[in-house]
């Protein structure tokens, strides 16, 4: 739907709650005005536009022509009134509902150009010293203001922004350039003939870069660490291999046993399964050194240092295989 059509929808379409407050004189007028106003901003011509959307925004408050109004009021830099436009535009009541669907339309418009303005506002700080806020009188680009917004940011149109302090007589004035997105604060000195104004700026790429350095230092990635090699399982098959090997040596060395009259006899059974469990430790003892040893040289390749190392120690009744190291 082309943008005049929009307008000729919400500004032609009768309104029941408007009926007895606008007239058809008024209605006519505020039409002819939209009609112009978004015809001069498809042409490039801004302040013509934001002229007749104006007038148009003061004879019928609908949302859409509040939404034009908004951006031939960019279109000129204007960004504060700007905001203000397209955030009354989202606030505007919606009395016809055969209309409902483009009048949201219109306000979800003006929700995203709002949210897309907000940021490039600049803003600007005043803080005096030396003198109540109360008795100050504050100018900021030609217009008299509240004293009250001293020490609170306020959002001011970009560009060359005079700033000008009277207390007692004197008179501070400060210039401070201000592009989109940036902010400044001007601190105001009074004290006599001696009175100054100070401004620091801030740009918008240096406020990112101040938040940026504002934040919690992250430590730099030191790279992949390695970390130690898993020894559970062949730990496991050594320390089961060195309890069947014992278990093996034990019932070797009491097969054998004496009687009290010196009459030696051997338990067979135990010698059977003496000599079938020591061979068989032995050899789980050495399968479980032999995968530490793999594993404890396949984490050393790759950077990392061995905890455990494979050893032959003494046993007691023989000999066999032991770890020694930390895990």
């Amino acid at each position: 739907m082309s943008a005049l059509l929009t307008l000729a929808l919400l500004v032609l379409a009768p309104k029941v709650a408007h009926a007895e407050a606008i007239d058809g004189t008024t209605r006519s007028t505020a039409r002819q005005l939209a009609y112009e106003g978004v015809q001069a901003y498809e042409a490039g011509n801004y302040d013509v536009a934001a002229e007749r959307l104006e007038r148009a925004h003061q004879l019928f408050k609908a949302p859409s022509v509040a939404l034009w109004s908004g951006k031939a009021l960019e279109k000129q830099r204007k960004l504060v009134e700007a905001s203000e436009r397209y955030l009354e535009a989202t606030r505007l009541p919606i009395d016809d509902t055969s209309e409902a669907k483009v009048q949201n339309d219109a306000k979800a418009e003006a929700k995203a150009a709002y949210d897309q303005l907000a940021p490039r506002i600049p803003r600007l700080m005043i803080e005096v010293h030396g003198a109540t806020s109360s008795e100050v009188k504050l100018h900021i680009g030609g217009t008299s203001v509240p004293s009250a917004i001293l020490s609170t940011p306020i959002p001011v149109d970009p560009g060359r922004v005079e700033v000008v302090a009277e207390h007692q007589g004197h008179t501070v004035r400060a210039n401070v350039a201000l592009d989109e997105g940036s902010k400044a604060k001007v601190v105001v000195r009074f004290d006599g003939n001696s009175s100054s104004a100070e401004v620091t700026t801030l740009s918008a790429a240096d406020d990112r870069k101040a938040q940026g350095s504002a934040r919690p230092s992250v430590p730099a990635d030191p790279g992949p660490k390695h970390p130690g090699p898993n020894l559970v399982g062949p730990i496991v098959v050594l320390s089961a291999g060195a309890v069947v090997t014992i278990a093996g040596i034990v019932l070797l060395a009491t097969a054998n046993e004496c009687d009290y009259y010196g009459y030696c006899f051997e338990d067979s059974g135990k010698m059977t399964a003496g000599a079938v469990l020591t061979p068989i430790g032995v050899a789980t003892m050495i399968g479980g050194g032999v995968w530490l040893g793999l594993k404890v040289s396949h984490h050393k390749k790759h950077g990392g240092a061995p905890t455990a190392v494979l050893a032959p120690i003494p046993v007691r009744g023989g000999a066999g295989f032991g770890v020694v190291g930390t895990f």
